[in-house]
């Protein structure tokens, strides 16, 4: 079970997929810059916060990156910045 939310509001209790594919760019906005942008690819890409009651004593870092992964491209412990709660342990994973 998961919740999908964003920093708006919550979009649903359930899901089974995520699609991937990115808004539309409103490249009217900066039309100087619709030229160079036009055909840069996309590339999606996910966050992904897990937080436990108990701290995870078997990482011995606050942070990593992955390297030559297709997934994953690092990950911190956004529970050990100042001024964070401490009243669980918080990892962020970023693709």
């Amino acid at each position: 079970n998961g919740v999908v939310t964003s920093d708006k509001s919550t979009f649903s209790q359930r899901f089974t997929q995520v699609s991937g594919i990115p808004p539309p760019l409103d490249l009217n906005v900066i039309p100087v810059l619709a030229d160079k942008v036009k055909d840069v690819p996309v590339r999606p890409c996910f966050a992904l916060m897990l937080a436990f009651e108990n701290p995870l004593s078997s990482i011995p870092l606050k942070g990593f990156s992955f390297e030559n992964s297709e997934v994953l491209s690092w990950a911190i412990c956004e529970s050990s910045k100042p001024g964070r709660s401490t009243s669980s342990e918080r990892w962020v994973l970023r693709s």
